[in-house]
C-alpha cells in the first residue's frame, strides 16, 4: 500500500525542531524527504521555476529533487536544471533520453576535469547522488513523462561572481522561453537562489534568482538540522562540513528581510558519494 502524507503532516514533519543528536533511520529520512517535497510542491502552487537553494555534496537534495519530479511529472512536463558547465549538455540529453550512464560520464569527464579530480579538490557538485537523479529522470521518460534535464552553468572560465551568476540566469530565461509551460526545478547554491541581497550578506553578488524575478521564481532554502555536507572552506582542502547546529524555522517566509520565499528543514544532511 503506498504511504500518503498530507500537507498537514508534511509541515508538521518539517517544522519540529529535530534534536542535534538525532540520528534518523533510513525510513525515517525517506518520510521527511516526501514530507518537504509535499510541502514545497504545496507552498509553490502555480510557479513554473522553482529554485532550491542547496548546500552542495548532500544524498538529500538530489533525492528531494526526485520526489519533486515524480509530483510535477504527473501534471505535465517538467525539467530539472543543474549547476554543471552547459558543455555537459549533449551528453545528459543522451542520458535521459535512453542513452548508457557509463558512456554519458565518460563524455562529461571529457569536458570537465573536475569530474576525475580528488573530493579534497571539487565542491561536491559532481557526485554519486547526481548521477542517480539522471538515472531517475531517464527511468520516467522511458515510463512516458515528459521529464529532461538543464545543464546552466559556465565552462569554468574565470568570469566573476556577477557575471557568472548574469549568463547562468540568461540560460535559465531562454530555456523558459522555449518552453514556457513547463514546471522548472532548478538546483543551485543557496547564494544564486536568493531573491536579492540580503542585509547579512552584503558582500554576495546579485544572483541568478534576483535577474528572474520577473518570471516570479519560487526560492527555497534547504538546510538540515544535524549532518554534514560537502563542499570547500577555504584554506582547508574541500571535504565534509557540519552543517549550524541551529538553523532557520521551517515553513513560508513572512518576513521582506529574508531572500527566500519558503525555507526546508530536513532532519540532516549525508555527505555525497564522490564519483
Amino acid at each position: 500500500m503506498k504511504f500518503m502524507i498530507s500537507a498537514a503532516l508534511a509541515a508538521l514533519l518539517l517544522a519540529y525542531p529535530w534534536p542535534s543528536f538525532f540520528r534518523a533511520s533510513p525510513d525515517t529520512d525517506d518520510l521527511a524527504l516526501s514530507a518537504a517535497a509535499t510541502s514545497i510542491r504545496d507552498a509553490a502552487v502555480d510557479r513554473q521555476i522553482v529554485v532550491i537553494g542547496e548546500l552542495h555534496g548532500t544524498r538529500e537534495i538530489p533525492l528531494l529533487v526526485a520526489r519533486l519530479v515524480d509530483g510535477w511529472a504527473k501534471d505535465g512536463p517538467v525539467r530539472v536544471a543543474l549547476e554543471l558547465s552547459h558543455a555537459h549538455q549533449p551528453a545528459l540529453d543522451r542520458w535521459v533520453s535512453g542513452g548508457d550512464r557509463a558512456a554519458a560520464l565518460q563524455e562529461m569527464r571529457a569536458v570537465d576535469p573536475l569530474w576525475t579530480r580528488a573530493p579534497e579538490f571539487h565542491d561536491g557538485r559532481r557526485n554519486l547522488e547526481v548521477l542517480d537523479l539522471l538515472d531517475h529522470l531517464r527511468a520516467l521518460r522511458a515510463a512516458g513523462r515528459n521529464v529532461g534535464v538543464l545543464a546552466f552553468d559556465g565552462n569554468g572560465a574565470s568570469e566573476g561572481a556577477a557575471a557568472r551568476d548574469l549568463a547562468m540566469a540568461e540560460r535559465l530565461r531562454a530555456a523558459h522561453a522555449a518552453l514556457p509551460d513547463t514546471r522548472w526545478i532548478v538546483v543551485t547554491g543557496n547564494v544564486h537562489a536568493m531573491k536579492f541581497v540580503p542585509e547579512y550578506c552584503p558582500q554576495c553578488q546579485e544572483s541568478l534568482t534576483k535577474h528572474l524575478v520577473d518570471l516570479r521564481p519560487f526560492a527555497v532554502d534547504v538546510s538540515a538540522a544535524a549532518g554534514a555536507f560537502h563542499a570547500c572552506s577555504a584554506p582547508a582542502p574541500c571535504g565534509p562540513i557540519p552543517v549550524r547546529t541551529n538553523p532557520a524555522s521551517a515553513g513560508r517566509v513572512r518576513d521582506d528581510r529574508t531572500p527566500f520565499d519558503y525555507r526546508v528543514v530536513l532532519p540532516r544532511f549525508t555527505p555525497a558519494r564522490m564519483p
